[in-house]
């Protein structure tokens, strides 16, 4: 070990109060201790100023390469630190003057055994009754109690909060299952097993939120409880923890069930009074409202790996999460189902049989009857079981249905399916207690054929707006290089125009490559006139699900070719976008509202040839439209804006 302790901060889009956190860090040996910031992918990745704080304490920063909560967060920073005591800091709160000093006279006055099997813990300013009653106890007793006690008040009360304890390295263990009250866990095994506890009389933190007061994932307060008890029931069952202690746990259980108990009827009466106003805060007078419960259907599933839904449900799930919303997402069930939490968003799995295209309908309904009840509002993503959503309603649920794009428009489907689609429209606007249209032309569209919506709201879907070049050895993979092809990213169907794309750029000068990212191996009649088309400089490479490798495929292009056309706010063009791409895009209603002044429009192959010859000609006039494209996409498209709005519309 290089260090004696090592302070874990985990951070999410908080780069202000974060700096505040790493700064409150000054010890008298700086040199002692390092400082490990754990980005959970961020909207914004999160950089200090320089390598060290104010007080001379090394600051190291890593990032997770998806939202996972702040238990795996401060998992990673324990797995990279480089010392024997690992302290723990929230984002939002600060040590105090002296906490790093008294830290570090407690461990070096410890031989290295303690060292290994040490817990500390010391008080927190602006803490709950509960804290300081615990600590004050604590406190006056003598070691040989207090060491005991700590325990027994760990199993009844969680009365320690997260800032205000270290522990030994080799203590550190994680609640693996979920997002809600995880510190609980790490605190509560480490004070069960830890061979000595130090309770100290000094102050550790301060607390940035007044008691009783929610924020983050607290606000979530029916998951807080539940993370508790889950956690209490799996330390009854863990056999490294002391029979005595486990005896206890139940104790612990009922004290939690009164306190919970109380609490809600206090709510309810205070609810209930009109001399009483809970849901105002006197500090800021502004109204506080239980954030609704939210289910998302019409997805295969979160983590996302098979399309744009299911990307958008993941992004959506887990930014509402991140805002204190209670998320539900359901997922279809496929025999290698196992996670039932993902980044604090609860995920349920459903079946359906498998009778050909109409399993589709059949999971959506079966989704629809099991969130009738428990939520304040149902999104269906996508209208293939519109009539169903009547279910939810019947129960007092709240429906809300993206209708995608123009989904009978697609010349891939026959003219029972198109007719079931538009049939399918026509139920949405008539069912749907609301539209969430992804473009203002597809709100315009279904008003030109359905008349007047009785609620239709426009928010687009998001986007990563990347600024920083992806490593270019990525490309390998293709035997590519940076600026030396052209890319396409689609689904090869007629509607996105992908021949037309591969016939303008055969007739082109260009001595760049076209890579083409999409199933070329289906064997659709399409595919196969795709195939007709022989150049050597064409290079279809098939779909690519790894994000990494399509971002840098994305970033590197020379121009993107976009020939989507029925759709609404494209997923594909977004991404372009927000990498930076000079675009060429097929001049359609959709595209435009979307690009704007950001990017070229051709309408046909002609237009495409000359255009392809002209940047290739002059690539220095791409640099305007790459910049005016990321400019566009990050102040409009990214996936925060997208999430706020979503949160403001729900909680109206």
């Amino acid at each position: 070990m290089h260090k004696l302790v090592s302070i874990v901060i985990p951070t999410f889009d908080r780069k202000d109060l974060t700096d505040r956190a790493v700064e409150s860090v000054r010890p008298s040996r700086p040199e002692l201790f390092e400082i490990i910031v754990v980005d959970d992918c961020g909207s914004t990745p999160y950089v200090h100023h320089a390598t060290e704080n104010l007080g001379g304490v090394r600051v190291r920063i890593f990032r997770l390469n998806s939202n996972q909560g702040p238990g795996l967060a401060r998992k990673l920073g324990v797995e990279q630190s480089e010392s024997a005591i690992v302290a723990f800091l929230d984002s939002d709160d600060v040590f105090e003057t002296g906490w790093p000093d008294a830290l570090q006279t407690e461990v070096l006055g410890l031989d290295q055994e303690l060292r290994s099997s040490l817990f500390i813990t010391g008080r927190a300013r602006g803490a709950s009754a509960v804290h300081r009653f615990c600590s004050t106890l604590l406190g006056a007793l003598p070691e040989v109690f207090a060491a005991f006690c700590t325990r027994l008040l760990i199993i009844a009360f969680n009365p320690f909060y997260t800032p205000s304890t270290a522990m030994s390295k080799e203590l550190c263990s994680f609640w693996t299952q979920g997002r809600y009250c995880e510190d609980y866990f790490t605190n509560a095994m480490a004070i069960l097993k830890a061979k000595r506890i130090s309770v100290l009389r000094d102050y550790a933190c301060t607390i940035s939120r007044a008691p009783g007061s929610m924020g983050g994932l607290s606000e979530s307060e029916r998951k807080m409880w539940s993370g508790e008890y889950q956690i209490r029931k799996s330390m009854m069952r863990n056999p490294g923890i002391s029979l005595v202690y486990r005896a206890l746990v139940p104790l612990g259980m009922a004290y939690a069930l009164a306190r919970n108990t109380l609490k809600s009827s206090l709510k309810v009466l205070n609810n209930n009074s009109p001399n009483l106003r809970p849901d105002t805060d006197s500090r800021s007078h502004k109204k506080i409202t239980r954030a609704p419960r939210i289910a998302i259907l019409g997805t295969r599933g979160i983590p996302a790996r098979y399309g744009g839904f299911e990307t958008f449900a993941e992004k959506l799930g887990l930014g509402l999460c991140d805002l204190g919303f209670d998320v539900t997402v359901f997922c279809e069930l496929d025999g290698t189902n196992g996670q039932r939490m993902y980044g604090g968003v609860e995920l349920r799995y459903v079946s359906a049989p498998n009778f050909g295209p109409l399993k589709t309908v059949l999971y959506d309904v079966h989704c629809l009857w099991i969130a009738r009840r428990g939520f304040d509002v149902v999104y269906m993503l996508g209208y293939g079981a519109a009539p169903f959503c009547i279910l939810p309603q019947l129960f007092g649920t709240e429906v809300w249905i993206n209708p995608d794009g123009l989904e009978w428009a697609r010349s891939k489907w026959g003219r029972i399916a198109k007719l079931h689609f538009r049939l399918m429209e026509w139920a949405s606007v008539r069912i749907a207690d609301r539209l969430i249209a992804d473009a203002q032309a597809i709100k315009s569209s279904l008003v030109a054929r359905h008349g007047e919506l009785k609620s239709c709201s426009v928010i687009p879907y998001g986007c990563e707006i990347i600024s920083a070049p992806p490593p270019t050895d990525l490309l390998s993979k293709w035997n590519l290089a940076s600026d030396t092809y052209y890319l396409i990213v689609c689904r090869l169907e007629p509607e996105n125009h992908v021949f037309e794309m591969l016939q303008a750029f055969q007739s082109s000068r260009s001595e760049r490559k076209l890579i083409v990212v999409g199933n070329h191996e289906s064997g659709t009649e399409y595919v196969m006139k795709l195939g007709s088309i022989h150049d050597q400089r064409i290079q279809m490479i098939g779909t690519v699900y790894e994000q990494t490798e399509l971002t840098c495929l994305r970033y590197h292009a020379f121009a993107y070719l976009h020939g989507h056309s029925v759709g609404g706010t494209n997923p594909s063009l977004l991404e372009a976008m927000g990498c930076g791409n000079f675009i060429l895009a097929h001049d359609n209603e959709f595209n435009q509202e979307t690009l704007r002044e950001a990017g070229t429009f051709f309408a046909d192959c002609k237009d495409l040839k000359a255009a392809i010859d002209r940047v290739d000609a002059n690539p220095r006039r791409r640099e305007a439209f790459r910049e005016a494209a990321r400019s566009r996409a990050r102040e409009n498209y990214s996936w925060s804006q997208i999430i706020t709005a979503y949160a403001e519309l729900m909680r109206s």
